[in-house]
């Protein structure tokens, strides 16, 4: 809801809030009955959610990964021990060890890809639970590229985000090799997607030639993928799986300055997550500003869904007050479900929350 020259006082509508996981405040405590309210959370950095519904959550600093069902009542670890390591057992995801998961994805097949960020590589879950081994990445930092061998010759350098493409593969922000690789569903090939340049932030229209320090993923409905650049400040929008690329959001310096009318005018510190609505519009998890942002599907409105202040002032120049029903505290990623709905990982409120947005 943007202000305008003679909106006067506005309020943004206070949309329903609730703690869909954590306790807030941080610990590895599962609760014996599974209630996801009642689950110890420890900095979860990322939220993805299936088709159905489950929702999976990287619970970062407890280095594993949570699944919770489709009812929002039961959760349970999918992968990770609890303690940083890099043993990996293919037969039992539990008693495989990660090192600071940053980013996961629920493919619609039922697997899970996890950013297994400081070991520097992507693990896959199998759909049953039963499984997991290496999709993309040896495990030894680097940044050789094979393309016809993701896992014994490529060479990954903290990788963090992660999404799929349906019936295309899942999107690596191999963060600190500066660029984003695709690889095959079946995690048979790898290939360049975007960035791989080195680190920077020239713009080119090929993605290939634009300079990119990726974070989080969202995947549209109309093609575009968006990336969210924790470094260079901004989120850029990549077409037709591929095509070209464009700046969406940010000006690409560090800072707060919200323009109600452009997403592009808004300065962004550091986001990290991204998402797309059924309706067209986009969330921003503006993360070192501790906000969430949404922008109309034009690009031509800017709000504040969630702040780290309960009032935002300044919104347009008549200086409108909104009031922002939610509090964040860096927030590190966001995630729609196919109803609208909206999680957010309050990352150092160390929960995450369910919102639906009332416009």
């Amino acid at each position: 809801m943007a202000s305008s020259a003679n909106a006067g006082k506005s309020k943004v509508p206070h949309h329903e809030v609730s703690v869909f996981a954590g306790i807030g405040t941080k610990g590895a405590n599962l609760d014996p009955s599974g209630d996801p309210t009642k689950t110890q959370l420890n900095g979860p950095g990322s939220v993805s959610v299936f088709p159905d519904g489950r929702v999976v959550i990287a619970d970062t600093f407890n280095h594993r990964v949570l699944t919770v069902s489709s009812d929002g009542k039961k959760a349970r670890v999918l992968a990770g021990t609890g303690e940083q390591g890099s043993i990996l057992r293919t037969d039992s995801p539990t008693n495989t060890q990660l090192y600071y998961p940053y980013g996961v994805a629920a493919l619609p097949d039922g697997r899970v890809v996890i950013a297994d960020t400081y070991n520097h590589r992507v693990l896959v879950v199998a759909s049953d639970g039963e499984s997991i081994e290496l999709f993309v990445g040896s495990g030894e930092q680097g940044g050789s590229l094979r393309t016809d061998s993701p896992t014994i010759d490529t060479r990954l350098s903290y990788p963090i985000g992660v999404a799929a493409i349906p019936d295309l593969g899942v999107l690596v922000g191999d963060s600190r090799n500066w660029r984003v690789l695709i690889v095959d569903s079946d995690g048979r090939n790898v290939n360049l997607f975007a960035g791989g340049v080195n680190e920077g932030k020239h713009l080119d229209p090929n993605p290939q030639k634009t300079q990119i320090g990726p974070w989080g993923f969202a995947v549209l409905a109309d093609e575009r993928i968006l990336i969210a650049e924790n470094g260079n400040h901004r989120v850029l929008a990549v077409e037709g799986y591929g095509e070209s690329i464009g700046l969406i959001a940010g000006t690409g310096q560090a800072g707060k300055g919200l323009d109600s009318f452009s997403a592009a005018g808004t300065e962004l510190n550091q986001p990290r997550g991204v998402a797309g609505l059924p309706d067209g519009r986009i969330l921003i998890a503006d993360t070192v500003n501790s906000r969430v942002l949404l922008v109309g599907a034009d690009g031509e409105s800017v709000v504040v869904l969630a702040a780290a202040k309960q009032v935002v002032s300044n919104l347009g120049e008549d200086e409108s007050e909104a009031i922002v029903p939610i509090e964040v505290n860096q927030p590190w990623d966001v995630a729609a479900f196919p109803d609208g709905r909206v999680l957010i990982a309050d990352t150092c409120n160390n929960r995450v929350l369910l919102v639906l947005i009332r416009d």
